[in-house]
């Protein structure tokens, strides 16, 4: 089985892209991750897409896909029913462990000023 950690880095769209970048942290055993994002923007904003930490070696291929729902995830980890697929890319070429790779996937989700908004980006293809 290839557990891969998967870094989320979102674009944030509001009068400009902001990046909004995490660790590149890995070995959690997993492979996806659930976060939530607080839009602390008083126009709120728009999430674009993401980019991941895949440990599928540089030039590998993933598949991978994005969910999202609103509020916190806590209490929905196990509830497919909570989650609504964003998008899913497959034949991801891959960038190798410690580098981000963009994932062709368009979230533009809006997150509404001082709402939360939970994503669950994973990938698919581990067997």
């Amino acid at each position: 089985m290839r557990f891969l950690p998967v870094l989320i880095a979102a674009t944030a769209a509001v009068t400009a892209q902001s990046p909004l970048t995490t660790t590149f942290a890995g070995g959690n055993g997993q492979s996806g991750n659930m976060f939530e994002v607080v839009a602390t923007n008083a126009a709120g904003i728009t999430i674009t897409n993401f980019e991941v930490n895949s440990q599928v070696a540089a030039g590998g291929v993933g598949d991978f896909e994005v969910y999202t729902l609103a509020g916190n995830y806590a209490g929905n980890e196990n509830n497919a029913a909570a989650w609504t697929l964003v998008g899913a890319a497959t034949g991801v070429t891959c960038n190798g462990a410690g580098v981000a790779t963009l994932l062709p996937v368009c979230v533009d989700t809006y997150v509404a000023p001082g709402t939360t908004q939970s994503f669950y980006v994973t990938h698919s293809d581990t067997n």
